[in-house]
């Protein structure tokens, strides 16, 4: 490995207080779960340009934009990443969307028969309502659920309960 490289890994290592090994294995595993699947058809831009860009668009275009989304365009990422398109594959995706494209922060919980996504994030209220958006229309087309939503200005909560739970 060129030396340049070793030099900056050593660092960036130090700063996450991790041994090089360790933090070299982060790296490969954001690469085997994100990165080998998002070099193509993924664009990068900074945080304050999608803001921008996205504060332009009225409400009503971000909401037939995220059904879009939900419908099609997801659809055909878990079947990119996973191979299949079901429930199990979809709730990963959201998971992985949320550690490494850096728009929101997942987390999943059961309360009960209830499964509970939360989704936290630093846009406004029109951006949690695109998010229902496309989460409501993918995991009903996806995953053959109707979920309930939640949307504050920065919060998104979905509570949902899986086909095997309901039929119970």
């Amino acid at each position: 490995m060129d030396q340049r490289y070793l030099n900056i890994l050593e660092k960036d290592a130090k700063a996450e207080r991790l041994d090089l090994h360790t933090f070299i294995s982060t790296i490969i595993k954001k690469y085997i779960e994100w990165g080998r699947y998002t070099e193509i058809g993924f664009v990068n831009i900074t945080f304050p340009t999608f803001q921008q860009i996205f504060e332009a668009v009225e409400t009503e275009k971000l909401l037939k934009i995220g059904k879009d989304v939900g419908e099609r365009i997801f659809r055909q990422s878990l079947l990119h990443f996973f191979k299949e398109s079901n429930l199990n594959a979809l709730l990963e995706y959201f998971d992985l969307y949320g550690r490494y494209a850096g728009l929101f922060d997942y987390e999943f919980r059961k309360h009960g028969e209830t499964n509970i996504i939360t989704l936290r994030h630093g846009l406004e209220s029109k951006y949690s309502k695109f998010l229902v958006s496309v989460i409501e229309h993918a995991m009903i087309r996806i995953g053959g659920v109707h979920p309930e939503s939640q949307i504050d200005e920065n919060v998104v909560i979905i509570k949902f309960k899986t086909p095997e739970m309901t039929q119970s």
